[in-house]
């Protein structure tokens, strides 16, 4: 698994964004609910907007017949290179666009949940972050 994830190291948990995303067994990105896909989703977008990358944020959507799913879906390798074809790209950029493809098309699972400062998480997101720094965090 460590060769699908380069950038990261084994003590970076939910690939250093504890916040935003729960890693309960370090495999495949899924969301807790609609939501969070639809937010998952429209980061991926967001960082992905330039004009450069257009061709590849058409391949970022849900799953389900109507992308109404609770994961991002897999991106097929032929529209992948299709997409990036004649694209300006550094090499950098092509780095986290591969990074991201390999994470989305993974079989391992990363679950990912919004909140906000005032919301709580769900269980499974707290016991995750909760392990994840040793047993330090209180609920109330």
């Amino acid at each position: 698994m460590a060769s699908k994830y380069l950038n990261f190291s084994p003590y970076n948990y939910a690939a250093n964004n504890p916040i935003k995303i729960v890693d309960p067994n370090g495999k495949e990105i899924i969301t807790l609910t609609g939501e969070d896909a639809v937010k998952a989703l429209s980061d991926l977008k967001a960082i992905f907007a330039e004009k450069k990358f257009s061709e590849f944020s058409k391949l970022l959507m849900r799953t389900g017949k109507n992308q109404n799913g609770k994961s991002i879906k897999k991106i097929d390798n032929n529209e992948l290179e299709a997409a990036l074809d004649g694209a300006d790209l550094n090499q950098d950029e092509r780095a986290l666009i591969d990074i991201v493809v390999n994470t989305i098309n993974s079989s391992d699972k990363h679950l990912v949940e919004y909140t906000q400062k005032d919301k709580v998480i769900s269980q499974q997101g707290s016991t995750a972050i909760n392990n994840s720094v040793g047993g330090h965090i209180r609920t109330l």
